[in-house]
């Protein structure tokens, strides 16, 4: 037997999701003609490596696409300006892809416009409904297996 409010929970988490997908991304592709793939490529190559570069086969793995499609991924980004490949200073076949000056800007300048927003959203919230909040994300995010 179903626990009771499951289905208004679902219902809600999805909502979230297509409310996030419009607020956030629709802006971004707006200002910035990103698509979410490309907000998650550079997020992956800026936030996630510490330095700031990641081997192709890597991207490849994180996106879950094959290497040929990620190659092609480099090389549209690389006629926008966004990615450089880079070799290795001990080895010259060791390749890594890495955000150029501009698209490092665009991050810079994207993080904190998120942040802003959601501050302004939780701002009209009560205390005790943001630690309800984090609470539930909290234990849902528990539940959601991650493979590495």
């Amino acid at each position: 037997m179903e626990k009771e409010g499951v289905p208004k929970a679902i219902e809600t988490i999805k909502s979230y999701f297509m409310l996030q997908d419009k607020y956030f991304f629709e802006n971004l592709k707006k200002i910035h003609n990103f698509t979410i793939r490309d907000y998650m490529v550079f997020h992956y190559i800026h936030v996630e490596n510490p330095m700031h570069q990641v081997q192709p086969s890597k991207l490849a793995q994180y996106l879950d696409i094959s290497p040929s499609a990620v190659s092609q991924l480099i090389t549209n980004y690389e006629k926008r300006n966004w990615v450089k490949r880079v070799h290795s200073d001990t080895d010259r076949r060791n390749v890594y892809v890495s955000l150029t000056n501009e698209a490092h800007e665009l991050m810079i300048e994207r993080l904190p416009f998120e942040e802003v927003q959601i501050r302004k959203v939780i701002s009209k919230c009560s205390t005790e409904d943001i630690s309800a909040f984090i609470r539930v994300l909290s234990l849902i995010n528990q539940q959601i297996p991650i493979e590495e």
